[in-house]
């Protein structure tokens, strides 16, 4: 079997062909490309590389003297990927040619739009031959989400510079976020705007701005806006209350929470975790599904969507055996049955029987063999537990698989020294032979 990775550090090849190795071999190419400066083409499509990979391969590529077209399909690469690839673009002045298709930063969101239409704008200008290796190269776009637009002043406290979630008139006719002007009054006794001094330190609510500010804000959804809702203010107190509802569980109260302030969605609510981290912890299907969908666009922007484009948080719930909240997060994240194929793989390595069974559950296929040549139950039998192996076999496993050697799962389990594993394997195929 030819080392492929000592050819390309050789530079004994002009195109590389990597498609399908998976994630452990695809970095194996991509530390190998450090050395490179042959190769004109490289094709890692459907390895999954997400941004750890993805972060290594720009470093390796990024003065690459020869490098014109880059095959990035299917890899898991989210907004954030994209936003390196095109600074990526600062640096090497080669490349003509991105493909980015089924990944996270090529689907439907406004945001990535703005990336794929600047990478793309990029690449025809190295085409052209219009950039210079001695000229700063400035971003060609600015990556807007969403349409301006324009916050009335007046929705907007004075003390906190965001819109009003409870706005009040003090003595002196000035209009504050109410959590805001309580702090303020209780060391002065002036209007924090004007210094004029106050009689009392009475107020009562605005409603006339407490309804322009609901309007303003029905007409700007926050699945669609989320820019504008950062700029709405979330009182303490709120927080406060949705903390409790999660600790109690009450469905109803954390649904009439965020439907007042969808952004505490995206909020640090405590020791750095999220609305969205807190939902997952309390095992409710429904609610985290109705989450993700009030989310929009932000669900992207998630620090749990971000970190290994979410296969990090999906072993995580996987692991707790909760299969439905499983594929409710499979699902958001767009995953097929060759995303649960990859974690199938991954769960076997780690020895973890309830990510196996979830993958399993979730549609990945039990005789599907690995980039390496290893079918699912070779893997069962060298992680050296039986309840792997038996989960497989309930399934539908074949355990008769021969590898390229010639060899059967029960010569290796013979070789592990696993009597219980090796009982297993004849007691499903009795005329296997050593």
């Amino acid at each position: 079997m030819r080392d492929y990775e000592q050819e390309i550090k050789e530079n004994s090849v002009t195109r590389v062909y990597a498609r399908i190795y998976g994630k452990e071999r695809a970095m194996k190419i991509i530390k190998a490309l450090k050395y490179n400066y042959s190769v004109t083409y490289i094709d890692f499509s459907s390895n999954h590389i997400a941004e750890e990979g993805l972060e290594e391969l720009i470093e390796n590529i990024k003065y690459h003297p020869s490098l014109t077209s880059l095959n990035l399909h299917r890899n898991g690469i989210s907004y954030i990927g994209g936003r390196k690839l095109l600074n990526l673009l600062n640096y090497n002045y080669t490349l003509e040619d991105i493909n980015l298709t089924e990944n996270y930063v090529s689907t439907r969101y406004y945001l990535n739009e703005g990336i794929i239409n600047s990478i793309g704008e990029v690449l025809n200008r190295n085409k052209a031959g219009q950039r210079s290796k001695h000229q700063e190269i400035k971003q060609v776009a600015h990556i807007q989400s969403k349409e301006l637009f324009d916050i009335p002043e007046e929705y907007c406290c004075p003390i906190t510079s965001q819109i009003m979630m409870e706005p009040v008139i003090i003595d002196s006719g000035e209009t504050y976020e109410r959590e805001a002007i309580i702090k303020w009054l209780k060391q002065n006794n002036t209007d924090p705007r004007t210094n004029t001094q106050l009689r009392t330190k009475n107020f009562i609510e605005n409603r006339s701005i407490k309804r322009s500010i609901v309007t303003f804000l029905d007409k700007h959804s926050y699945e669609k806006y989320s820019n504008l809702w950062d700029e709405v203010y979330v009182p303490k107190q709120m927080i406060k209350q949705l903390l409790k509802a999660i600790e109690l569980e009450m469905e109803s109260e954390i649904k009439r929470l965020i439907n007042l302030a969808p952004n505490i969605m995206i909020k640090p609510l405590i020791n750095d975790q999220t609305f969205l981290d807190l939902v997952i912890q309390i095992k409710n299907p429904d609610l985290l599904k109705s989450v993700i969908g009030r989310m929009g666009e932000q669900f992207w922007q998630h620090p749990l969507v971000i970190e290994e484009n979410g296969a990090s948080c999906l072993r995580r719930i996987a692991s707790l055996g909760l299969i439905n909240m499983s594929k409710i997060w499979g699902d958001a994240l767009n995953w097929e049955r060759e995303d649960y194929q990859i974690e199938l793989r991954e769960a076997l390595k780690e020895n973890n029987l309830e990510i196996v069974q979830v993958c399993i559950s979730l549609g990945a296929n039990v005789n599907k063999v690995s980039p390496e040549g290893e079918p699912p139950v070779f893997q069962a039998i060298l992680s050296g537990n039986v309840n792997l192996l038996e989960t497989l076999l309930q399934n539908g496993a074949f355990i008769s698989r021969i590898d390229y050697k010639g060899e059967t799962s029960l010569h290796k389990a013979v070789r592990s020294g696993n009597l219980e594993m090796v009982e297993r394997i004849l007691i499903t195929e009795p005329e296997l032979e050593l």
